[in-house]
């Protein structure tokens, strides 16, 4: 998930359903910026090993 307005907002989920995983991004992301928030699927995901 990122947003349009904060470049500084970039949330990363990871998990089996695109549907449950961008609800709860999109909740995330409105919690801390009520506009701009959209989401970005990516093949490769980089999570901290």
């Amino acid at each position: 998930m990122k947003n349009k307005i904060n470049k500084n907002v970039l949330i990363k989920l990871r998990g089996l359903d695109k549907e449950s995983l961008t609800e709860k991004a999109m909740k995330e992301c409105t919690n801390k910026n009520k506009d701009g928030c959209y989401v970005h699927y990516s093949s490769q995901v980089a999570f901290g090993q």
